[in-house]
């Protein structure tokens, strides 16, 4: 993983492994972050897989503190329309708020906390509670792709060549101060104990 830019423009790049595959299955990506504006930010994502690679899904994530924005709403904007606001529970509901196909979403609107993102294409967004995990966060999921069998199975995966990309416009409050983290260190979440399952 390569990593070039200062605190108002950032561009990482390089291969991630993936696992439960065969040594040598990565997937190469490249991420590109620029203030744009006052309070405004881009992200851009370009996402390859040179081999055949099974997964259940990839995606990118925005997750938010419960501690902040528990009680907030956020609105969706889907087709042009912008849907009735979604309150963020403060005790565990649903784990899932929301599932769809969006333009973006605004969360906590005119709150000093509050910001939204916006999509150049229509995307499928899963809001989950990570509460029923054991997490303390909100999450937003831009999904790329979910690659099952209709029963919930992980299927033949992604094919060799497959490759994507994502704009994401980000507008945060009045006067934000944008500071980037310059040195994107990459994580891999420990799911060695894991137990996987089918949904009924």
């Amino acid at each position: 993983v390569t990593v070039t830019g200062d605190d108002r423009s950032r561009s990482v790049g390089g291969s991630l492994e993936v696992p439960q595959n065969p040594p040598g299955t990565v997937m190469d990506f490249a991420q590109t972050t620029v203030e744009t504006g006052p309070d405004k930010v881009d992200i851009d994502y370009r996402l390859s897989f040179p081999k055949d690679t099974k997964v259940n899904g990839y995606q990118a994530s925005l997750s938010v503190p419960l501690a902040i924005y528990a009680g907030k709403g956020f609105t969706i904007t889907a087709e042009g329309k912008e849907d009735p606001p979604i309150i963020i529970p403060t005790k565990l509901g649903d784990s899932f708020l929301h599932e769809g196909t969006v333009q973006g979403f605004a969360l906590a609107a005119g709150d000093p906390n509050g910001f939204a993102v916006t999509t150049n294409e229509p995307m499928h967004l899963l809001v989950q509670d990570n509460r029923n995990w054991g997490g303390d966060t909100i999450e937003f999921r831009f999904c790329f792709a979910r690659i099952d069998d209709g029963d919930g199975n992980q299927a033949a995966g992604i094919p060799a060549g497959h490759s994507t990309s994502a704009h994401f416009a980000l507008t945060l409050p009045k006067d934000s101060q944008v500071i980037l983290n310059q040195a994107a260190t990459p994580s891999r979440t420990d799911t060695s104990d894991w137990i996987p399952f089918v949904l009924p």
